[in-house]
C-alpha cells in the first residue's frame, strides 16, 4: 500500500513538472498600448532612471543657453526663464502676469506703458534690480553693435532706427525716474508692445556696457539672475540649476549641451528627459532609426496653430481614399468662411499617428455621388475640439453641408482630456476636428509701418492664426510671396508633432494630462513653470 501511493506521488510531481514545463512554452501575452506591440514601444525613460530627483534636459550646443542676449532661439528659451526674471511673463492661457512689475498704467492713447517696479528684488548676488537695471536691458537689445536674434523684442520703440544705426544714442523711448519707476514711449499703439517686457532682466556692470561697446556681451556668461533656479557646476558641456525658492518643482535641473544625434541616442537610453527646441536637420534624420526619428519628431514644440480634421482608422468610416477625397471637395473651409485657397488641412490619424495621406488631387469626386451608390454611409459622427470656437459658430452651417451630400451629422464637442481618449482609441468618431500647430512664421519685411526694415516672426504677431497671418503677407507683399510661405509651411507640416497638441491659441506649450505616462511619441513642452511642477509630479 505504501508502495501504491509512493509511485501515485511521484507521478503527481512528475506530472507537475510537466504542467510548469509545457507552460513557459507557452507565449507570453505582448500587451498593446495605442496599437503597437509593447516590445516595439519605447517607454518613458523615467521608469528606467535611477537619478530621478534630477531632471535631465539637453540643449543644442550652438544655444547659448546662458546668455538670453545671443541665444539663438528667437523668443526667450527656456533657460533663461529658470534662470532669469522678467517684468511680466505668461501664464498657462497666455495672459500677462506681473514679475518685477509691481503695477503699470497706459497713457498717450496707448502709446506709453509706465511700470513701478517692485521694491527689494534681488538679483542672486544680492545686488537690488533696478529701473536702471530695465533700461540698460533694453539699451543692449538696440545698440548698433547688437548681433543677436533678440532685437524684434525692441522695434516699437520710439527711436529705434535711429538709436540702432548709432545716430542718436538719446532718442530710444525708454524714460527712467529714480530706481523703480520707468516709461516706456512706442511708434504705435498695439498690443505686441507688451512682449517687450517679457525679456529677462539682466545684471549689467557699468563695465560691461557702453553705449556701442558691447562687443564682450557676446560670450558673457549671466549666471547671477534671480530667477526660480541658480545655476551652478558650470562646466564646458553641462551644468545644473538648483532650485532657489521653496516651490514644488524639480529640486535640480541638469543642463547637458551636446548635438542633436547625441542628444536622441541619449534619450533612447534613458540618459535625458527632455530635448529642448532642437532643430531637425535633413543630413541627421537619414541616419536615425525608425524609433529614434519616431521622437525627432516631437521635438519642436512651440508653433502657431491651425484648424485640422482627422480620421481614426480603424474606424473604417474613412478607409477608402475616395471618402478623404471627397470630404476635402467638399470645401468645408469656405463654410467657415476661409478663402478657398486656405482649405482645411486633411490628414489621418491611427491612434494618434500621423500617416501622410495621399495627394488629394482629384476635383471629380462628390460625396453625394458615393452616398447615392451605397459607398459612404448616411449618417457620421463629429468630435470637434471645444475650443474651436469659430467651428462651433458654424455648426448650422456644417451641418447643412452635409446634408446638401446626403449626409446627417451627429456633432459632439471635446475637452482636452476626451480628446486624448479619442486619439488613444478609447473612444470613436468617424472624423473629427481639432487644433494642430505650425512649425515657423517666414520672416517678411514690413514696409508699411516703418521705412526701415521690420521682421515679423510668430512672437509678434502671436495673436492671429495662421490663415490670418498667410493672407496679411499675401495682401502685403504679393501672391508670390504668399505661395512661397504656404509651400514652406506645407513642407513642414509633415516633419513635425505626429502627435495633435491640443491648447489656446498662444505659444505657451503644455504637457498635456497624460504626464505620468508619457512615452516617446508625445507631445511635452517644458515653457513655463506649471509644466515643471507637472513634471514634478513623475519625478517624485
Amino acid at each position: 500500500m505504501k508502495k501504491i501511493f509512493r509511485y501515485k506521488s511521484e507521478i503527481i510531481i512528475l506530472l507537475i513538472v510537466l504542467a510548469l514545463f509545457l507552460t513557459s512554452l507557452i507565449p507570453k501575452k505582448i500587451t498593446s498600448i495605442q496599437g503597437i506591440k509593447a516590445s516595439e514601444h519605447i517607454q518613458n525613460p523615467h521608469e528606467q532612471r535611477m537619478d530621478k530627483d534630477v531632471l535631465k534636459v539637453a540643449v543644442s550646443p550652438y544655444v547659448d543657453a546662458l546668455n538670453p542676449f545671443y541665444e539663438s532661439t528667437k523668443d526667450v528659451s527656456l533657460i533663461s526663464k529658470l534662470t532669469q526674471r522678467s517684468l511680466f511673463t505668461k501664464n498657462q492661457e497666455g495672459k500677462y502676469e506681473s514679475d518685477l512689475a509691481d503695477h503699470y498704467w497706459i497713457d498717450n492713447e496707448g502709446k506709453t506703458i509706465a511700470i513701478v517696479l517692485k521694491k527689494d528684488q534681488k538679483f542672486s548676488d544680492g545686488t537690488d534690480i533696478t529701473a536702471r537695471n530695465v533700461s540698460d536691458t533694453f539699451r543692449v537689445l538696440a545698440d548698433p553693435k547688437y548681433t543677436g536674434g533678440k532685437g524684434h523684442y525692441v522695434e516699437l520703440l520710439e527711436g529705434y532706427y535711429d538709436y540702432k544705426k548709432g545716430l542718436d544714442a538719446s532718442k530710444l523711448g525708454i524714460e527712467i525716474e529714480g530706481d523703480y519707476f520707468i516709461k516706456f514711449h512706442f511708434n504705435i499703439a498695439t498690443k505686441d508692445s507688451f512682449e517687450i517686457f517679457e525679456f529677462p532682466i539682466m545684471n549689467l556692470k557699468d563695465t560691461e556696457y557702453r553705449y556701442g561697446q558691447i562687443e564682450s556681451l557676446a560670450d558673457h556668461k549671466f549666471l547671477d539672475g534671480g530667477g526660480k533656479y541658480i545655476v551652478s557646476d558650470v562646466e564646458e558641456s553641462t551644468f545644473t540649476l538648483k532650485k532657489a525658492l521653496d516651490e514644488d518643482i524639480p529640486s535640480k535641473v541638469k543642463v547637458v549641451m551636446t548635438p542633436y544625434f547625441s542628444a536622441i541616442n541619449q534619450y533612447s537610453s534613458g540618459n535625458l528627459d527632455i530635448l529642448y527646441k532642437y532643430e531637425k536637420e535633413k543630413d541627421q534624420i537619414s541616419d536615425l532609426t525608425k524609433r529614434q526619428l519616431q521622437y525627432s519628431y516631437t521635438i519642436e514644440n512651440q508653433s502657431n496653430e491651425y484648424i485640422m480634421m482627422g480620421f481614426d482608422l480603424r474606424n473604417g468610416a474613412f478607409e477608402n481614399k475616395d471618402l478623404r477625397v471627397a470630404l476635402k471637395n467638399m470645401d468645408l473651409a469656405s463654410v467657415l468662411g476661409y478663402p478657398e485657397s486656405q482649405k482645411i488641412e486633411i490628414g489621418m490619424y491611427e491612434n494618434s499617428r500621423l500617416l501622410i495621406a495621399d495627394e488629394f488631387d482629384r476635383h471629380d469626386i462628390r460625396m453625394a455621388d458615393l452616398v447615392s451608390t451605397g459607398k459612404m454611409k448616411k449618417n457620421i459622427s463629429l468630435a470637434i475640439y471645444e475650443n474651436l470656437f469659430e467651428v462651433r459658430a458654424n455648426e448650422e452651417k456644417i451641418k447643412e453641408a452635409f446634408h446638401k451630400e446626403g449626409i446627417e451629422v451627429d456633432i459632439i464637442y471635446l475637452n482636452d482630456s476626451q480628446m486624448f481618449d479619442l486619439l488613444d482609441g478609447k473612444a470613436s468618431y468617424d472624423v473629427f476636428m481639432t487644433s494642430r500647430k505650425m512649425f515657423v512664421i517666414p520672416s517678411v519685411v514690413n514696409q508699411h509701418i516703418y521705412s526701415a526694415y521690420r521682421n515679423i516672426s510668430h512672437s509678434t504677431l502671436n495673436d492671429s492664426d495662421m490663415i490670418t497671418r498667410l493672407e496679411w503677407i499675401a495682401t502685403a507683399f504679393g501672391r508670390d510671396n504668399y505661395e512661397f510661405a504656404v509651400k514652406q509651411w506645407e513642407e513642414w507640416f509633415y516633419q513635425n508633432l505626429p502627435y495633435i497638441p491640443l491648447v489656446a491659441k498662444t505659444q505657451i506649450s503644455v504637457i498635456n494630462d497624460r504626464i505620468d505616462k508619457l512615452t516617446i511619441n508625445e507631445f511635452i513642452g517644458l515653457d513655463s513653470i506649471e509644466n515643471l511642477k507637472k513634471i514634478n509630479d513623475i519625478l517624485k
